[in-house]
């Protein structure tokens, strides 16, 4: 995750070459396409078969990019650069203030959500 550009950059180990894979460089929370999605600070990264799961930790957001040809972003939790909190719930209900770590175990996702001082 590149944070500062807003962008999630991808090296091929073959190549050894870098280069942006997803977002466009503006600060936003913004779905879509991987060259057209807005991100805001995407931070820690987890991967599972087809999809990635990131922190876009500025918009306090979690989000998934279908790895496949599709390649497209979708936002799980998340709405905007001044929507964030400390309150658990279904998906459009939470709210996360600077979450940046995140794994994945048996299909549940576990966030290290920053500013509130917990694991969600």
């Amino acid at each position: 995750a590149m944070a500062g550009f807003h962008q999630i950059w991808a090296l091929d180990l073959e190549s050894e070459e870098v280069r942006p894979y997803a977002g466009n460089g503006r600060e936003r929370i913004e779905d879509g396409p991987l060259a057209e999605v807005e991100l805001a600070q995407p931070s820690g990264i987890v991967a599972d078969d087809n999809v990635s799961y990131f922190t876009d930790s500025e918009t306090g957001a979690i989000r998934s990019a279908d790895l496949t040809r599709a390649g497209v972003v979708t936002s799980i939790v998340g709405q905007d650069l001044l929507t964030f909190g400390d309150v658990d719930g279904s998906a459009d209900e939470v709210r996360l203030q600077y979450p940046l770590g995140i794994d994945l175990h048996n299909g549940i996702l576990y966030i290290t959500d920053t500013h509130n001082n917990k694991v969600k």
